[in-house]
């Protein structure tokens, strides 16, 4: 049980996974919507085992269409490269909340099915999660590496390179779909 003189936990469910977030933002104002960024702190608790409180240069709401539903994904930019729950050091994080799939687990399947093929040179690391944001549970969530031209994170050059994202949902102003780049 973590214990904050400040904060009073709403009730989550009567047992939590063995990996638990305790985000407290610095305004004391859940993020809910996209654009708006928060400041705060974070802890981070794995078992029994409660981390220090990390401080986040940025809590805030991401997304596009998943931004727009009742249980909101996140995104967490701590102030210094954090390994949560043993993954890769990084400062920035993404909680899906894999809202449109009620069993909550075919985003991890696909990922770690990604990590055994063969010829992917890289596939996001995640683990399941609780999250509390000012003492309110927030619900079940995948803490994911964010996909970003990084050392730990895609390998490519950081001038040359570029990360591409195929996104059915922005249309160009013809009707079709597509991206847009250089």
């Amino acid at each position: 049980v973590v214990y904050s003189p400040t904060i009073a936990f709403s009730p989550g469910p009567d047992t939590l996974g063995k990996n638990v977030i305790y985000a407290t933002t610095d305004s004391g104002t859940t993020p809910t919507k996209n654009g708006v960024d928060y400041t705060g702190t974070a802890t981070l608790v794995e078992g029994e085992t409660a981390s220090a409180a990390f401080d986040l240069e940025t809590i805030a709401v991401r997304g596009n269409s998943t931004a727009t539903k009742v249980k909101k994904p996140y995104k967490l930019k701590f102030t210094d490269k954090q390994k949560p729950f043993g993954m890769k050091s990084d400062k920035t994080w993404v909680l899906l909340a894999n809202y449109g799939d009620r069993t909550l687990v075919r985003s991890k399947v696909a990922r770690d099915l990604g990590k055994q093929l063969d010829g992917l040179k890289w596939t996001p690391d995640s683990v399941f999660t609780e999250l509390f944001i000012n003492g309110k549970y927030l619900g079940s969530y995948q803490l994911v590496q964010s996909i970003k031209i990084d050392s730990n994170r895609v390998k490519v050059d950081k001038v040359t390179g570029q990360v591409m994202e195929f996104d059915p949902h922005w249309k160009d102003g013809d009707g079709t779909f597509g991206f847009k780049g250089f």
